[in-house]
């Protein structure tokens, strides 16, 4: 009686033998990091073992007016001064790799303790991303994207993104940036606009015209005498989760604005329980700080 045999059990050939393995290992891809990008980044004002960061803001009282050529009573001119504090919060994780880990890594070639470090320095960038665009609603801390401070301008109608006409975009724009340079008396202006990659996108490959090959992007670029950057950021992108972008003008100067970091990423020596080693590390960060919270305007559409 013939017997079959079966070659995915206990046949000839051995499943894992016919199995093409990749040597390279492909790690999972995230989203940028922007943070540095966007605001200029302060590691040496702040010290690392500072808990409160305060800055004085000072402004003129007062004005001269018409008067008499015996008055006494003149006006008073004068300065006033305030104080605005902000916290200093810490940050911290910890990897961790057993003895056997390390010497299986060693025999294999497998570049374990790279991979972890390289992990753990991305799980640091993203919280000092989410800080300095978002804050921290447990320690009270403001980002650049929810400053209450900064004034909003409620666009309702035409926007990028929703079939708007070139000539639509341009005003709308135009608009964004004439607002902030009238509303402060041109004190203030934008050199920086910020939007969700969809509007980019649309602003990127819409042509000026019918009979134009330049893109609105660039004809808004070359003729705008503020404007020097338009960047695309996901996180703009239904801001708020309200299926509503959002655009941000500022001045992307360290006059207006700063990103303190008093402690970067600090790691310190293994230490073994066991069988394990742990690393620790930890940071010192802050919200983003805005010295002019008129030199940034968030534009909603609504």
């Amino acid at each position: 009686m013939n017997k079959t045999t079966r070659l995915d059990s206990d046949g000839i050939w051995l499943s894992r033998e016919l199995e093409k393995i990749e040597e390279r290992v492909f790690e999972v891809q995230y989203a940028d990091i922007v943070y540095s990008m966007l605001l200029p980044v302060d590691t040496t004002t702040v010290g690392s073992a500072d808990d409160i960061y305060t800055y004085r803001v000072m402004d003129r009282v007062g004005k001269f007016k018409t008067i008499q050529d015996r008055a006494r009573d003149l006006p008073r001119v004068d300065v006033t001064r305030k104080e605005v504090s902000q916290r200093v919060i810490s940050i911290g994780a910890s990897y961790g790799y057993t003895v056997q880990e390390v010497k299986a890594a060693r025999a294999k070639g497998l570049p374990m303790q790279e991979s972890r470090v390289n992990a753990f320095r991305r799980a640091y960038e993203e919280q000092v991303n989410q800080i300095a665009l978002f804050g921290d609603t447990d320690s009270s801390l403001t980002g650049f994207f929810n400053n209450p401070d900064i004034d909003k301008l409620n666009v309702t109608g035409s926007w990028i993104s929703n079939g708007s006409t070139a000539d639509e975009i341009l005003k709308l724009l135009n608009t964004t940036v004439s607002y902030m340079v009238k509303s402060t008396n041109m004190v203030e202006k934008p050199n920086t606009l910020l939007m969700a990659y969809e509007d980019y996108n649309v602003l990127s490959t819409t042509p000026r015209s019918a009979t134009s090959d330049t893109t609105v992007l660039a004809y808004f670029l070359a003729n705008d005498p503020y404007i020097t950057s338009v960047v695309p950021l996901n996180e703009l992108d239904d801001f708020g989760g309200a299926n509503k972008n959002r655009m941000v003008a500022y001045n992307r100067s360290p006059e207006k604005l700063k990103l303190h970091l008093p402690q970067v990423l600090e790691t310190f020596a293994p230490e073994r329980e066991g069988m394990e080693y742990t690393v620790d590390g930890y940071a010192r960060v802050m919200g983003t700080t805005v010295y002019y919270p008129k030199s940034v305007l968030y534009i909603d559409q609504v």
